[in-house]
């Protein structure tokens, strides 16, 4: 279990890390900069988490075969 969930779960954490850190330096030149920043992130977010979703749905609906596909 670890040999998934550790990579995954760093992974993460570093993610978190850089956005923080990212954050910090553009919040330290101006505020318009940190607003501009925080509406970009959150923007992008959830369209990576719809884009996520869609395949997702796309996998389980399209790729494999169900019963309704199968009726002859």
């Amino acid at each position: 279990m670890w040999r998934i969930a550790l990579p995954s779960t760093l992974f993460r954490v570093m993610s978190f890390g850089c956005i923080v850190v990212a954050q910090a330096f553009i919040g330290h030149n101006s505020e318009r900069g940190l607003a501009a920043y925080a509406l970009l992130q959150s923007t992008f977010i959830r369209f990576i988490y719809g884009v996520m979703v869609c395949q997702a749905r796309r996998r389980r609906y399209v790729d494999k075969p169900t019963e309704h596909n199968n009726i002859t």
